[in-house]
């Protein structure tokens, strides 16, 4: 097993200027008021400054303060406008720090996904070559030819509340170390990355007191979605009946049974295995965003 953080600091003299470029210019910048447009127009001559900023920051294997703040925005969904759960909280980030993090998550993904390959294949989301529409035409295409040959099959769509954030840093942080291999300076890096994260909110150009982060990950960050991945990595293989395909925390649930009664009584059981790992790993189903259906032949 190749371990990323002994060939990661190698990488970011050669990266880095590629993944500012690769950000777009009209992104907001974050608390600490750097704008990727400003590091556009500064161009090669801004690149030694950040490659030593980047370099002191895994040596040292922590992460600055000022990427560690969220600016938060709420956005309206629907519904009624005097309920917060109806608020989406956009996050505004330090650019330097995507840059960086860009960085890491391209060593981290090389040695999960194609090194080693410890990722399951049941999870379809931030993935080359899998995309919504392959999602929704697998399973389906299986259900047919299911119902087709005279069968049954019992569906279950989980949605898992504020999966973000509710991601247990202790438990990723042992996931990474012990079931995918990373150690030293980028484990130390990813610990300091989670930790001492703090946000506020800017409402009506009325700012809140800042306050601590003490669980999930950084949603709208670079490294966030791969963590997210690593994390629920071992659900899809929680169930010993049936078949579990996720696209990020979204789930999706099936057994196929020669009758209603028998796929139903599967698909009971694949949901109290699901609930056994939700509650292993601190995270809690959505019941009101949750549905189940059967699917047969009239």
């Amino acid at each position: 097993m190749s371990h990323p953080s002994t060939i990661i600091f190698i990488t970011y003299k050669l990266g880095c200027r590629k993944k500012g470029n690769k950000l777009k210019a009209n992104k907001s910048s974050g608390p600490d008021e750097v704008s990727l447009k400003l590091l556009k127009l500064a161009g090669k001559a801004i690149v030694p400054a950040l490659t030593d900023i980047f370099n002191y920051s895994i040596n040292c294997r922590t992460v600055f303060s000022s990427w560690q703040t969220a600016h938060l925005t709420p956005i309206f969904k629907k519904d009624d406008q005097t309920d917060c759960g109806n608020y989406r909280p956009v996050p505004l980030l330090s650019v330097p720090s995507k840059i960086l993090e860009a960085v890491v998550n391209d060593r981290l993904v090389h040695h999960v996904f194609r090194d080693n390959q410890f990722i399951t294949e049941r999870q379809w989301a931030y993935r080359r070559g899998y995309s919504t529409e392959l999602f929704l035409v697998h399973p389906t295409e299986i259900w047919r030819r299911a119902v087709d040959s005279g069968r049954v099959v019992a569906v279950a769509f989980v949605d898992l509340r504020k999966a973000f954030d509710s991601v247990s840093h202790e438990i990723l942080v042992k996931k990474l170390e012990y079931r995918f291999g990373v150690s030293g300076p980028l484990l130390d890096w990813i610990k300091d990355y989670l930790s001492g994260r703090m946000q506020f909110t800017v409402l009506n150009g009325v700012k809140s007191d800042i306050l601590p982060v003490t669980t999930g990950i950084p949603q709208g960050s670079v490294l966030g979605p791969t963590l997210f991945t690593l994390f629920t990595n071992d659900l899809p293989a929680a169930i010993s009946e049936g078949n579990l395909y996720m696209y990020a925390d979204d789930t999706s649930i099936y057994c196929i049974g020669e009758n209603a009664d028998v796929a139903v009584a599967a698909l009971n059981n694949a949901l109290l295995e699901v609930q056994r790992w939700c509650i292993e790993n601190r995270l809690t189903p959505h019941r009101t965003k949750s549905e189940a259906m059967v699917v047969h032949r009239k």
